[in-house]
């Protein structure tokens, strides 16, 4: 889940992680750092992403990302999406 300068967009029951907390491939690190960066850079609290582009491509990425970190995790994660702004 994105939320507004969180920068990093993994969640546990606590709250708000860093890259530092998960141990991922270089690639997928790079793929989320870039999908909030996304996010922080164009989404609106008012009124959302500029464009329905920009907010549908924004969105295959993170449904692209899921499959991809319940991976690199394993089975003694329960990953779950919220795709809120989206």
């Amino acid at each position: 889940m994105n939320d507004y300068g969180a920068g990093w967009p993994l969640w546990d029951e606590e709250g708000g992680t860093g890259p530092r907390d998960w141990v991922l491939s270089p690639a997928l690190e790079e793929r989320l750092l870039a999908w909030a960066a996304n996010f922080d850079a164009h989404f609106v609290h008012e009124h959302g992403f500029p464009t329905e582009e920009m907010a549908v491509k924004h969105r295959a990425e993170g449904e692209a990302l899921l499959p991809w970190l319940r991976r690199e995790l394993g089975e003694g994660y329960e990953v779950v999406a919220d795709f809120w702004e989206a």
